[in-house]
């Protein structure tokens, strides 16, 4: 488990509640959790149906890693 390797302060916690008219709409939200480039765990989720809309209520964390510099260099390769 890479997780392991990092620091707390490379952690980012959030919390959101999120209210649509459609379960479609919280659907596409998680979807594109699903589909960022940065890595987000979700702790907890809830979902609660109404009459009018549906509330679903997230906590999870994400990690941050600095940028790095990658210095590229050419060399020859004899065959």
């Amino acid at each position: 488990d890479w997780s392991s390797d990092v620091c707390s302060s490379d952690l980012i916690a959030f919390t959101m509640e999120l209210s649509a008219s459609s379960a479609d709409i919280l659907r596409s939200v998680l979807r594109n959790f699903e589909k960022s480039i940065r890595v987000i765990d979700i702790d907890e989720s809830t979902i609660e149906a109404s009459d009018s809309k549906f509330t679903m209520s997230i906590s999870g964390h994400a990690y941050y890693l600095p940028g790095k510099t990658v210095q590229l260099n050419k060399k020859g390769i004899k065959p």
